[in-house]
Parts: C-alpha cells; sequence; structure tokens
C-alpha cells in the first residue's frame, strides 16, 4: 500500500540523536526513521483514524520519551508513549467549533510544550506529564493571515503576520502579547529568524532580506547574490530558472 502512494512526505521531523518521528502526510500513521542504518518504519496507525487522509496529525513534538502529534486536520493532540507502545489523547477546547486546528509550530519551554494553532489563532500551554491543556495565549485577529514559521527566544515566542507588517511577540510566562510594526516598506513577509539577541531576519516576494534590531532600530538589506534565482513556468510550460527577477509572485523562502 505504501509503495503505491509514492514518496512518503510530512510537514515536521522531531529529530532526538540519530532518531526521527513524523506523522505521515498521506497516511495515518506516526513513522519513525533511523538516520544510521538510514531506513524508517511505519510504527503506528493514528488511533481511532482511518489509514489514508492528508494532513491528519503532521506536527509532531517529543518530550519524557512520548511524541506529541499536533493536528492539522485532525481533532485532539495525539500522544504515543514510546516505553508502552501506547496512545493517549488530549482534547482541545473548541467553543467556536472551527473546523480544522491547523498547528504549525510546537517548541519546549520549562518543561511545557507550547503549541500555535492557527486555527484557534492561540498558543496552547500543555503539562507533558498529565496529558493537559492548561492555557490558553490567544492572538490579535485584526493581524490577517500568520505567515510560515514561529520562532523561540527563551520565554518568548514571535511570529510574523505578513500582510500587515506586524511582528507579535508572546510572553508565554505572562501571556503578554507585544506587536512591533515591522520598519520596512514591502509587499509582504513570510518567514522570520532571529540572529543573536536582538536582531531580526525576514524575507517575502523580494531577492532581498530584510534585517531589523529591535532594541536600537537600525535597519539594514542584504541583497542575495546574482547566482540566486528561483525555478518557475514560462508561458510554454516549461520550468526555468529565473535569475533575473528581483520580485516573484510567490514566497522566496
Amino acid at each position: 500500500m505504501i509503495g503505491r502512494l509514492g514518496m512518503i512526505w510530512s510537514d515536521n521531523l522531531e529529530l532526538r540523536d540519530n532518531t526521527g518521528w513524523f506523522g505521515g502526510g498521506e497516511i495515518n500513521a506516526l513513522f519513525q526513521a533511523d538516520f544510521v542504518s538510514e531506513k524508517y518504519k511505519l510504527l503506528t496507525p493514528f488511533e481511532g483514524d482511518k489509514i489514508l487522509g492528508v494532513r491528519r496529525y503532521t506536527i509532531c513534538k517529543w518530550l519524557h520519551n512520548k511524541v506529541f502529534c499536533f493536528p492539522i486536520y485532525g481533532d485532539y493532540i495525539k500522544v504515543y508513549h514510546l516505553d508502552q507502545c501506547m496512545w493517549s489523547q488530549i482534547d482541545i477546547e473548541n467553543p467556536e467549533d472551527v473546523q480544522r486546528m491547523r498547528f504549525s509550530d510546537a517548541l519546549i519551554y520549562d518543561g511545557k510544550i507550547y503549541g500555535f494553532t492557527r486555527g484557534l489563532r492561540a498558543i496552547v500551554e500543555i503539562d507533558p506529564e498529565r496529558e493537559e491543556l492548561c492555557n490558553y495565549i490567544y492572538i490579535p485577529e485584526d493581524l490577517g493571515m500568520l505567515s510560515s514559521n514561529c520562532l523561540q527566544h527563551h520565554n518568548l515566542i514571535y511570529c510574523i503576520f505578513g500582510s500587515s507588517r506586524s511582528l507579535c511577540e508572546i510572553n508565554v510566562e505572562t501571556g503578554e502579547v507585544n506587536l512591533y510594526d515591522v520598519p520596512f516598506d514591502v509587499k509582504g513577509i513570510n518567514t522570520i529568524n532571529l540572529v543573536g539577541e536582538e536582531e531580526f531576519w525576514f524575507s517575502g516576494f523580494e531577492k532581498i532580506i530584510y534585517i531589523w534590531n529591535k532594541r536600537t532600530d537600525r535597519k539594514t538589506t542584504l541583497y542575495l547574490p546574482k547566482e540566486f534565482g528561483n525555478y518557475r513556468v514560462d508561458d510554454n510550460k516549461k520550468l526555468i530558472l529565473d535569475y533575473g527577477s528581483m520580485e516573484n509572485e510567490d514566497v522566496i523562502f
């Protein structure tokens, strides 16, 4: 069956030493990869789900020898106990009956797991030993669509809302949410990274990386080299490598 589906893929790989875990993108199962033997195996299907389906639980995080699997189109947080080879699950409060949880990131701080759900527009705090949700930190709804990634710096989680060019800072200890305007006039922002303690790097649709020091307000632009290109389909439906365009219809990274 697996062979007929082609490539095994996922949205996330959780890696510990030489072992990785991931939820199948089209097969509703938890996979385990061994990077020494360079082999993988279907560890166990997701309990209670049909074996076929797209992006049910593809965001994973390992802690206390458990693999926490977060739903994109699924309904619960599923927990696989590696020692006992058994499943448990964590219910998610959903008073507005959001149809897709769309978890995109899972991070660890001070022994807790924090998952970002685009569906609920919230950071959920999980006690991994009791397997309970113990807090929700909600994100303002007027910021627009969350861009591609979140990042963690100690007790702070940062995410970017590209259309509004708003940098969102969430303090998971206090629940405080602060917003900062990204000081660049750009079409949109898609990725965010942190270099050092205070220097944020942003990318969007242009062959430019925008760099901003939040403390000093120093702004820098880094132009990607001429040899950097993007693949696109031309008018003859052929795939070409475009080196010349400084701005793209889709995001660079």
